[in-house]
């Protein structure tokens, strides 16, 4: 999270103060948060997620020291994102990638997998498995399995669809980890299980 004193150093060095910002929220909070903003601006990172972050804490109320640290742990999300899908990584991937961390995924693990697919987003299919994180698939197994559903050269329809059909086994009463092997080994057959 960013601290304190590395707001402060570059509060004075905003550029393009964010409009959304100074009307919705009071001054000091908007204040920090653009110092926060502009410094994913500097490092290259997605800034509309961070004012959205905001701005939904604003919306629900919460008071500006909760807003300035939510918005601070999404930046730590994004540069450890970028740190470990390199510097050129997409907005949306680097998006997807602080999700994964939240969920307990690893940046060695995002690197695999930006190893394993190099040229394509990963934005779909990490924030479909970070969701699956969430419900207790676990990070190593899933690592793996994404690996293999990448070099398949498996579509983001495809993940979305894995989504679809776990969330439906687990509502028919399958647990969540066999559900979710079941849907990789259909869109992958014999590469499924893990060894």
């Amino acid at each position: 999270m960013i601290g304190l004193l590395g707001v402060v150093a570059v509060l004075g060095g905003l550029q393009d103060p964010e409009p959304r910002l100074r009307a919705r929220l009071d001054s000091v909070t908007a204040r920090t948060v653009e110092a926060i903003v502009d410094s994913a601006r500097i490092r290259g990172l997605p800034t509309e997620p961070l004012i959205q972050k905001a701005l939904e804490g604003r919306a629900k109320g919460a008071p500006g020291p909760r807003i300035v640290a939510a918005v601070g742990i999404l930046l730590d999300g994004l540069r450890r994102a970028q740190s470990a899908l390199g510097p050129g990584a997409r907005g949306d991937d680097l998006l997807a990638g602080s999700l994964w961390f939240r969920a307990g995924g690893s940046p060695e693990q995002l690197g695999r997998l930006r190893l394993a697919a190099p040229d394509r987003s990963l934005a779909v299919a990490i924030a479909v498995s970070a969701e699956l994180l969430t419900r207790g698939w676990p990070p190593e197994e899933a690592t793996e399995l994404l690996e293999r559903l990448f070099r398949a050269r498996v579509s983001d329809s495809a993940f979305l669809a894995l989504r679809t059909g776990v969330n439906d086994a687990v509502r028919g009463g399958a647990s969540l980890v066999p559900a979710v092997r079941a849907e990789v080994a259909r869109l992958v057959p014999g590469k499924g299980q893990v060894p």
